[in-house]
């Protein structure tokens, strides 16, 4: 139960178990919004978000597997992004390192369902949950396509890790681009999205 969204729609009992059958159904209902930014920002690769979303969710969990909470270093006490963000200062006071990870099929960090409006006070853990945290996923998603226009498929997928597709390239955004890349063509068909 989440006093924010009532009962979760998927509660799964044990989160440690994946489960790729929520996932799916949650990607089918909210890559519609997707497909609606894509199209307002011209970009035709988009096509209906269902492939976008479920390339997301293999690079970030392998579709659920591993979806453990991660933390960030860089967003808890000293880190460039605490010492940059007052409400994400507010979270880590409030919640501890918690507001420092990055959660979910997804791996969204709180930092940024924060920033789209999950309450701070709500507890962070619920963003575990895809019904929770896709809603968030997609704001940011949207947020990337309409104001940055990533032109690739693998432009897409360095903002969504690193931030902007126009930034320098790690090895480690390279690995991620060129996995997303790879899996984003027929991840649809093989996912049963």
């Amino acid at each position: 139960m989440s006093p924010l969204f009532g009962p979760v729609a998927n509660p799964r009992l044990n989160p440690w178990e994946p489960d790729s059958a929520a996932l799916v159904a949650a990607i089918r209902l909210w890559a519609p919004q997707v497909a609606l930014a894509g199209t307002a920002a011209g970009l035709l690769w988009v096509d209906d978000g269902r492939a976008l979303l479920g390339a997301l969710a293999e690079n970030e969990s392998a579709f659920d597997h591993g979806d453990a909470p991660r933390f960030e270093p860089s967003y808890y006490y000293g880190g460039r992004y605490y010492d940059q963000s007052k409400e994400l200062r507010d979270a880590v006071a409030l919640q501890g390192a918690l507001a420092a990870c990055s959660w979910g099929p997804f791996q969204l960090m709180a930092a940024n369902a924060l920033r789209f409006g999950y309450p701070v006070g709500e507890p962070l853990y619920a963003l575990w949950h895809v019904d929770v945290s896709l809603p968030y996923v997609v704001k940011l998603v949207r947020e990337i396509l309409s104001k940055q226009k990533p032109p690739t498929p693998a432009d897409l997928a360095d903002a969504f890790n690193s931030g902007n597709w126009r930034d320098s390239i790690s090895p480690q955004v390279a690995k991620y681009r060129a996995d997303f890349t790879r899996r984003f063509p027929d991840v649809v068909t093989r996912r049963g999205l």
